[in-house]
């Protein structure tokens, strides 16, 4: 201010002040808190009070004019430049208006300290001149592209404590400008899921559908399938695995046998499993079964046990009157009825595959007969393993 002050006084050299010209030899002296003043009714002073010099306008702005034109106009409410304003020391403000726009301190304080390329906290981010930024903690976009056409680029995800390797997700040249998608299916849960060490530069299949493998594959458990599968019933679980048309069915059984009367003949029969509508041929069946009395009446009982399409029944000790009873794992002889399992594997019986066509049983029996022990038992259990070899011809 009194840089601006000095500019006015030296102004005053071309005034007439009550009516006498002051040529720029002249000079007039002042005690200091002794007033020039000017107007009619005295509306400005200029005084010096010994430590400064003060211009004081009672009724209007104090202008300062370059050939008629205003360059800077000051009043209570603050000072207003015309042009470009020149500084060579700091320039203190509470806040800037430019144009209509007002900016704070805290809001320029967002670029005092800024690295460009490197993000800061709290302040503003500048690209270095090659365009690049880095260090950003966390970062939300609706759409994230990584490259652009003829430039590649990657999305590289790094582990938390680890300082070795990442995982980089990149794109290869197509034949044509096309787009690939990765979805996940709807989840009623969080899910994890892990790609496996393939092998350096190997593919591996994510999904089922239609998949050309090149090259050996080995898998670590057998394959499951989901296509042309029977029906497991109840107190049964299946496992099926194959390719859709050749499989391997494995039963998981824990159910309960019909009632068993006891002191007399009995054949009964518990349905483990359906096989699927068209011609089926079964190959080879193992059994691992055990059956376990809870009454304590058939504990030492020694029934004939095996695999049939056709549910057992009638007054026999033994499977083999009726083919169907066992045409799929011939009857065997359990050691007792107090959860010793009798295990056999074996093909169908006749020592042939057995082909079921479209209209014949497509059912897999437990069968069990014997003469049983007086009082027999209402609810002895069956449990352990089935496993069924299979193909499907088809409808």
């Amino acid at each position: 201010m009194k840089k601006f002050l000095a500019i006015l006084l030296a102004m005053l050299l071309a005034l007439s002040v009550a009516g006498m010209a002051l040529a720029q030899t002249d000079t007039r002296s002042l005690e200091d808190n002794e007033a020039l003043t000017l107007g009619y009714n005295d509306d400005a002073w200029i005084y010096h009070t010994g430590a400064n010099s003060i211009w004081n306008e009672k009724t209007g702005d104090i202008y300062l004019q370059s050939d008629g034109t205003t360059i800077l106009d000051v009043d209570a409410l603050g000072v207003s430049v015309t042009g470009t304003l020149s500084s060579s020391g700091a320039f203190t403000a509470a806040s800037l208006v430019v144009g209509s726009t007002g900016i704070s301190a805290a809001e320029i304080g967002v670029l005092d300290g800024v690295t460009a390329g490197t993000v800061t906290a709290t302040k503003a981010v500048v690209v270095d001149a090659n365009k690049d930024i880095g260090d950003f903690r966390n970062l939300d976009a609706v759409n994230i592209d990584a490259g652009a056409s003829g430039a590649a680029g990657t999305v590289d995800v790094f582990p938390t404590t680890a300082s070795k390797g990442k995982v980089s997700i990149t794109a290869a040249d197509s034949a044509g400008d096309t787009t690939t998608t990765i979805v996940n299916a709807s989840q009623a849960g969080a899910r994890t899921y892990t790609i496996p060490d393939a092998g350096a530069s190997a593919s591996f299949v994510m999904t089922a559908g239609a998949q050309t493998i090149a090259g050996a594959k080995t898998f670590s458990s057998a394959v499951l399938t989901g296509a042309n599968n029977g029906t497991a019933e109840t107190g049964t679980t299946a496992a099926e695995y194959g390719d859709g048309y050749r499989h391997i069915t494995v039963l998981t059984v824990n159910t309960t046998l019909p009632a068993i009367a006891g002191g007399a003949d009995l054949a009964v029969g518990k349905l483990l499993y359906a096989l699927p509508a068209g011609a089926v041929v079964v190959h080879s069946s193992h059994m691992d079964l055990a059956i376990t009395q809870t009454q304590g009446n058939i504990t030492a009982d020694t029934p004939d046990g095996g695999l049939g399409t056709t549910i057992a029944s009638g007054v026999v000790n033994v499977l083999s009157g009726t083919a169907a009873f066992e045409n799929i794992l011939t009857g065997q002889a359990f050691n007792d009825c107090n959860g010793t399992a009798e295990d056999k594997a074996a093909i169908p019986t006749g020592g042939t595959s057995l082909v079921i066509e479209s209209g014949g049983d497509h059912t897999i029996y437990f069968n069990v007969a014997d003469g049983w022990a007086a009082s027999g038992d209402a609810a002895a259990t069956l449990t352990g393993t089935v496993v069924i070899e299979w193909t499907h011809l088809g409808s």
